[in-house]
């Protein structure tokens, strides 16, 4: 049983929690529970918060691994940042219907809670607000949603399907990152900023593919796509081949990173942009024909296909960047052209297979672009 010694609290506001632990319940009066008042608490195992306290403050729970349940009163409107982070243990929340804000990473890392419902009067999802939790399986949003911040719900992985409501005008950066489990994104028709087409995220007028769920084993993307956006695909451990159809522009960075069964690629002419780490540790990925119109490769844009035995990099092409093909280790035959001008640094280091490179007579050979024990690396003009 709490005691008044156990708290400190000045102006109203609960400052520092310095109790035994157990079941614990704050004063009534309490308007406030302050920045890091219970944090590390790991003998907490329950709260009951009264009706007077309208706001959770930064990290006021963070790292209370022993706290199983909380359920906030029908005053609270808003939840700090990093509130709950790390609160492992912490199987079941019920937000009330006067919360209107949930902070950056405020239930970041709960990796017990199973289920999140967002109350009607909250509008913004902020950055990484639930990133981590991993046994996240049930997640309903609201219609007020109008904002889902940068990996909002990145790395829940038990989640197998989200739906979009029809406010919604912002999603954020990575917000579905490796949820490993996620099947189906859906979209309300309503929704005039975003649509979804057999469970894959675009913007509203199909020009943008935004985020395929990882657990999909085959996408045919609409001929109207002209950018794959950055992380699109990533993680995507199931996707065996993509055709890009003709008009695509932009393959984001790290669109295709880690496609670990990715085997086949068809990268159009109209492809004018690869972006970093676009098909980084695609290890089962066996040739690539890059297209024209780009003018570099992108750094570490195919580091780590272990599988990749030869690449084609057509006229047109001025840069092959840093550590674009680092780690090929099968890579035996590279086509570079008399357009190449730069070679980066660490480009193809760990290419064990490569054993002879014929370079453009003018290009600039960074510190270390290949191995050492490479057996001829000759200029056009030697030949």
């Amino acid at each position: 049983m709490s005691t008044a010694n156990d708290f400190v609290i000045e102006k109203n506001i609960l400052t520092k929690y310095r109790g035994p632990g157990g079941n614990v319940t704050v004063p009534y009066g309490v308007t406030g529970i302050g920045s890091g008042a219970f944090a590390w608490c790991k003998s907490l195992t329950g709260i009951t918060i009264p009706g007077s306290v309208t706001v959770i403050g930064w990290e006021a729970f963070k790292y209370c691994e022993g706290l199983s349940e909380i359920t906030l009163p029908n005053s609270v409107v808003s939840i700090g940042r990093e509130s709950f982070h790390g609160c492992s243990g912490l199987r079941c929340v019920s937000l009330p219907d006067s919360l209107t804000d949930i902070d950056h990473a405020a239930f970041k890392d709960c990796s017990s809670l199973a289920d999140i419902t967002i109350p009607a009067n909250v509008t913004t999802i902020r950055d990484q607000a639930f990133y981590g939790c991993l046994s996240l399986s049930e997640l309903t949003l609201s219609d007020s949603v109008t904002n889902i911040g940068n990996r909002a719900f990145a790395y829940c992985r038990a989640l197998t399907d989200v739906t979009i409501p029809a406010n919604v005008a912002r999603i954020g950066e990575d917000v579905f990152g490796e949820c490993s489990s996620l099947k189906h994104i859906k979209v309300d028709e309503k929704n005039s900023h975003y649509s979804s087409r057999e469970g894959v995220l675009y913007n509203k007028d199909f020009t943008v593919l935004i985020r395929c769920p990882i657990r999909l084993v085959s996408v045919s993307i609409p001929g109207t796509v002209t950018s794959i956006a950055e992380s699109a695909f990533k993680s995507c451990e199931w996707l065996v081949d993509i055709v890009i159809p003709d008009g695509a522009a932009i393959i984001g960075e790290s669109a295709f990173d880690s496609c670990k069964r990715l085997r086949s690629v068809s990268i159009p002419d109209s492809v004018a942009e690869i972006g970093d780490m676009a098909f980084k540790d695609c290890k089962c990925l066996i040739s690539v024909d890059l297209p024209g119109e780009i003018m570099g490769t992108g750094q570490w844009a195919f580091a780590g296909c272990e599988n990749l035995t030869k690449v084609t990099i057509p006229e047109g092409v001025e840069i092959i960047d840093d550590c674009a093909f680092l780690g090929c280790r099968r890579l035996r035959e590279v086509t570079i052209p008399d357009s190449v001008i730069e070679i980066g640094n660490w480009a193809f280091i760990g290419c064990e297979s490569l054993r002879h490179v014929t370079l453009p007579k003018d290009v600039t050979i960074y510190e270390s672009a290949f191995d050492a024990d490479i057996t001829q690396v000759s200029k056009r003009d030697d030949l």
